[in-house]
């Protein structure tokens, strides 16, 4: 933890600027306020995939709605476009998940942190062995949930004629779910894609059926629920994170 501080000419007195910083700690040392910083980050079994690569594809097609990104820039950060979405849409259901990156996948974190769902807010780059893993999270009973055509180009940027998770994906130009294995496949079409924009416009399409599939085929709900008056749960107010205390 780094700190600043400044000492007046006659080396008595903090300045304002400093004193207004260590009212700032002694607040957050006590009551509710510790709580919160001891807390540890509630987090459901869902992944979602980041892969720069995507980012770079997303440049093949600059006219396309939604990119992977808002920027020209490296991508060394989420900022933006549809990863962006993605987390805004899950904050709106109050669920947390965790970014993987594609070696990950291959490397089965999925098995081994007992992930239920994974998403694939933009995959459009899928290397076999990654389309591999995929296939068989769904296979053993996890529920896949994607948007922007995924596995049309390979892990270097080409073109396929046909999309290396295509039998998961047998249909992208309408939402639907299928049943792969023992698991469950479903393909929004937009409903993920662009949802910060409707949010901020007080449309919160998407995310409801999100909500549902989860439940229903992850077993995975919000740890707490924020609702209407008439019992709805509200999607205008979002939440990043829900702590719980060390024991």
């Amino acid at each position: 933890v780094g700190a600043v501080t400044c000492i007046t000419p006659c080396m008595s007195d903090r300045m304002p600027f400093v004193q207004k910083m260590s009212d700032q700690v002694m607040f957050l040392q006590k009551d509710i306020a510790s709580l919160t910083i001891a807390a540890k980050p509630y987090r459901s079994k869902v992944a979602i995939v980041w892969s720069p690569r995507n980012h770079f594809i997303s440049r093949l097609d600059p006219f396309q709605e939604n990119g992977f990104t808002g920027s020209w820039l490296y991508n060394v950060e989420v900022e933006f476009g549809a990863p962006h979405d993605c987390l805004a849409l899950l904050k709106s259901i109050r669920i947390r998940g965790k970014f993987v990156a594609p070696d990950d996948l291959i490397g089965g974190v999925l098995e081994k942190e007992k992930y239920r769902a994974l998403f694939l807010p933009y995959s459009k780059g899928v290397s076999l062995k990654e389309a591999d893993a995929i296939r068989k999270f769904v296979k053993d009973g996890g529920l896949l949930i994607a948007d922007n055509t995924p596995g049309i180009y390979t892990e270097h940027g080409r073109k396929l004629k046909k999309s290396r998770l295509s039998d998961l994906f047998p249909i992208m130009n309408k939402k639907n779910v299928i049943t792969y294995g023992k698991g469950h496949v479903a393909y929004l079409n937009g409903e993920m894609n662009g949802y910060m924009a409707r949010m901020e416009k007080g449309d919160y399409t998407g995310s409801d059926v999100v909500a549902l599939l989860l439940k229903k085929y992850a077993r995975i709900t919000a740890p707490v629920e924020l609702t209407h008056e008439n019992g709805t749960p509200r999607r205008d107010t979002i939440m990043p994170e829900i702590g719980r205390a060390h024991v």
